[in-house]
């Protein structure tokens, strides 16, 4: 668990392989329509969430400091500058010097850096036409990243106000290498079909063991290309429809948990929990935290998300129809 923040780095990837499924025939040239087409249903996706949650912040701050007189652990979080760089998606860019405001957006500022040059990534990418080259590449960005990783010297790849940047664009770009790694080889060329549960058990026992970052971060990069292949149980598993449910609403999971984590703790301290608690106490607060996460998100996603981002995208259609030519395109999420 102390690890978890390595799961960033595996959206991170991911994002590079599924933008690039969706959208790379459309940056083959760069084009300024269909760029600003790509940008539009990329903040259609993120940004009516993000504005919520920024909204529903400043009203908790509002109440907790003048109505109940309780100053935020961090006041410098919480500052005028900081909901500005949030608004703009900038804050994770270097301009401040800790997570502000709804903390986990933090990923979303630096995945909108990655939307920004992935019309660039992928014209420079589309000179790749062996998977060699594209794996020549991901080496070359793997190396960087360990560079940068031991340059900085804080022995952790938790990187969410600093060298984000650095970051976001070697793993992304990684991910989008991989995609052309799956477009130009052969069916067969990599045998990965059945590597993906022996992959995830060796990720999950080396961040037990507390492996370097690094070695972790190569691991998913094989797990997101071994995924491309997943049949048999992992495929059946990742298909289930409890699961795709999941996943659909796993960005308002994500943008919600950290405020409901603050609530939560917040009620304990008042209800002086900890003078009671015990193992069983502790396990049903976690389902019960969990459980209010996922209603909570669930609404946010029924009410906001889904209905903004189809709205979003019809303004969208009207200015700026879809030039996609890809055969592989589709619906992007």
């Amino acid at each position: 668990v102390s690890k978890g923040y390595l799961a960033v780095d595996l959206f991170f990837i991911l994002s590079g392989f599924v933008i690039s499924y969706v959208h790379q025939s459309e940056f083959l040239s760069l084009n300024g329509p269909t760029t600003l087409r790509f940008l539009g249903l990329r903040l259609a996706r993120i940004m009516p969430v993000h504005l919520l949650m920024l909204a529903i912040y400043a009203v908790f701050l509002m109440m907790t400091t003048w109505i109940l007189h309780i100053p935020p652990d961090h006041p410098k979080a919480f500052s005028g500058n900081n909901f500005i760089l949030n608004i703009f998606l900038l804050h994770a860019w270097g301009f401040a010097d800790m997570d502000s405001w709804n903390a986990p957006s933090w990923s979303i500022s630096a995945e909108w850096f990655a939307y920004l040059v992935f019309p660039l990534i992928t014209l420079a990418l589309s000179r790749l036409a062996k998977p060699s080259q594209s794996l020549g590449v991901i080496v070359i960005l793997m190396l960087s990243l360990t560079g940068a990783f031991y340059f900085v010297g804080d022995g952790a790849l938790n990187w969410s106000f600093h060298h984000v940047l650095i970051r976001v664009f070697t793993e992304f770009t990684m991910g989008c290498c991989l995609f052309n790694v799956f477009k130009h080889a052969a069916p067969k060329a990599f045998a990965w079909d059945g590597l993906s549960c022996p992959i995830l058990i060796i990720i999950l026992a080396g961040l037990f063991l507390r492996l370097p970052d690094l070695a972790v971060v190569l691991g998913e990069v094989m797990l997101v290309y071994s995924l491309c292949h997943a049949q048999g149980f992992l495929r059946t598993a990742l298909t289930n429809r409890w699961i795709l449910a999941l996943g659909e609403r796993s960005f308002s999971i994500y943008m919600v948990h950290n405020l409901m984590m603050t609530l939560f703790k917040q009620g304990l301290s008042w209800s002086h929990y900890l003078q009671y608690r015990s193992p069983l106490l502790d396990g049903l607060m976690l389902i019960g935290f969990i459980i209010s996460v996922y209603l909570i998100a669930h609404v946010i996603y029924q009410a906001v998300e889904v209905p903004s981002r189809k709205a979003l995208r019809n303004i969208l259609r009207q200015y700026l129809p879809d030039v996609s030519t890809s055969p592989l395109a589709i619906s992007p999420q």
